[in-house]
């Protein structure tokens, strides 16, 4: 029998977009039906542009400390599963043994 590392590769790059462009499509999706409620592109980017803007991402007048203790709450939140249910309960409950023991796994 013969086997071929080629033809592994190529059907593992192929999976890999097809599984890109189906995590994307959602956004995809959002954007055109954004275009098309606007009427058009122009409309659709002079709407995004201030409002993506007026955000102000990069501007913060925290410490740095703060900074570090916020991003170290949401990858805890991330890894344990926790951050779901305060975003759609607008609660922490306790975590489990279960959630503590994946964060545990993850991180060391």
């Amino acid at each position: 029998m013969i086997y071929n590392h080629d033809i592994d590769r190529w059907l593992a790059i192929t999976f890999w977009f097809v599984g890109l462009i189906l995590g994307l499509l959602p956004y995809i999706l959002g954007y055109l039906s954004l275009i098309l409620a606007f009427h058009g592109f122009e409309p659709f980017y002079n709407w995004l542009r201030p409002a993506l803007s007026s955000m102000e991402v990069l501007s913060s007048n925290q410490t740095l400390w703060f900074k570090l203790e916020n991003a170290l709450n949401y990858t805890y939140q991330a890894l344990s599963n926790n951050g779901n249910e305060a975003m759609i309960f607008n609660d922490f409950g306790e975590t489990g043994i279960l959630e503590q023991a994946k964060f545990v796994m993850l991180t060391s």
